[in-house]
């Protein structure tokens, strides 16, 4: 039973936007159509846990852009 306020939502950014692609005897199977997310745990939260998801997730990604710059100067022009 869901508490009153809380809402599933995905575990990697906070969306509300996820569905079930599979379910039943083994269990349910969740994807999040706004960061590609598949998997069995989602988060039953509330807008300010949500908040605080979607932050670490902004930052990790804002972190991860930079890593990927940086790899890029490393490559060899072809």
């Amino acid at each position: 039973m869901r508490k009153l306020g809380c809402r599933l939502r995905c575990p990697v950014c906070g969306s509300t936007e996820i569905y079930e692609i599979a379910g039943g005897y083994m269990g349910n199977v969740y994807r999040c159509k706004h960061c590609g997310y598949v998997g069995a745990f989602v988060v039953e939260a509330n807008e300010k846990l949500a908040r605080e998801i979607e932050r670490q997730y902004l930052e990790s990604k804002d972190d991860g852009d930079e890593d990927s710059e940086a790899k890029d100067d490393n490559q060899p022009r072809r």
